[in-house]
């Protein structure tokens, strides 16, 4: 690497002392049509080595299984299905939690 290289139009890349930095100069947030590019959320985050959509319908069965009253059940189940994206997207919690 050069000591100083254009990374297209939105940042550059430098070596220091520390090793390669790299300075961002432009950024903007996630669209849509970024899935068309190649871009996939689980691509940033380590998970399973399930697929999130397994691993969120196989939790919320578990789950809904141990819900003895049926209206608190369909409430729990509404509740996670509005927000499954979410689930979906975090990491799992024993290593943070019970490491």
């Amino acid at each position: 690497m050069d000591s100083l290289q254009q990374l297209s139009d939105q940042g550059e890349a430098e070596k220091s002392k520390f090793g390669p930095q790299i300075k961002i100069s432009e950024c903007r947030g996630i669209i849509p049509e970024d899935t068309n590019d190649g871009y996939d959320f689980f691509d940033l985050v380590e998970g399973s080595k399930y697929p999130p959509e397994s691993c969120y319908c196989r939790s919320l069965a578990s789950l809904i299984k141990h819900i003895r009253v049926p209206k608190l059940a369909r409430l729990v189940r509404e509740i996670l299905d509005e927000h499954a994206d979410l689930f979906k997207k975090m990491p799992a919690a024993k290593t943070m939690h019970h490491g």
